[in-house]
């Protein structure tokens, strides 16, 4: 994995103790996404790869920001030098406004 691949992509990387908490942020939001919703469409009497479909749209649906929010942070700190300080002021809290939660852990915010 380049580098560039390794800012835009959580990892749960113990070498990387903030990533690795957005990355189980997220991992826990796609289980509980897929599950719940796994469970609902197959009460609905639908056949099983459509309930499985349906439960992989909640888990992207659920995950997606996250990532999102985690790329804009990468690509803020791999800009960071070459940026002016409003841009990467504005970067910072488009993220915070996409998942403020991801955010906070790979910043470190969240007091961990």
């Amino acid at each position: 994995m380049t580098t560039t691949q390794q800012l835009l992509v959580l990892v749960d990387d113990p070498a990387n103790p903030m990533s690795a908490l957005a990355y189980r942020r997220l991992l826990d939001r796609a289980t509980e996404a897929y599950g719940i919703a796994h469970h609902y469409a197959t009460q609905g009497a639908v056949d099983e790869e459509v309930a499985h479909r349906e439960a992989l749209a909640a888990t992207l649906a659920a995950v997606g920001p996250g990532y999102a929010a985690a790329a804009i942070c990468g690509i803020s700190e791999r800009l960071a030098s070459t940026l002016p300080e409003t841009a990467m002021h504005s970067l910072g809290a488009w993220a915070a406004e996409v998942d403020l939660e991801v955010v906070e852990d790979i910043t470190g915010a969240n007091g961990t």
